[in-house]
């Protein structure tokens, strides 16, 4: 990421823009998500909001991808739920 001010000064190509974010949780567990993929749909929901965005305006999706049974569980039905 870099700032407009320096791709300007350096006069590379804007390959990408970053136009939405959020952070949510599900409070399940001290160490471990819910099985439902709350949390993680909640922010994926809220980044779209602020960006603007519906679902099927999304291309690609990279993931987290952790290989750890409980998140990459969370992390795939909150995809599900929210694309």
């Amino acid at each position: 990421m870099e700032s407009e001010r320096s791709l300007t000064a350096s006069r590379r190509k804007v390959l990408a823009y970053l136009s939405g974010y959020a952070n949510a949780n599900d409070a399940h567990h001290q160490t471990a998500s819910s099985e439902e993929g709350k949390g993680a749909y909640l922010a994926m929901r809220k980044a779209l909001e602020a960006a603007g965005l519906q679902p099927g305006d999304i291309d690609y999706i990279n993931v987290h991808g952790t290989a750890t049974e409980n998140n990459d569980l969370t992390e795939g039905r909150g995809y599900e739920q929210g694309f």
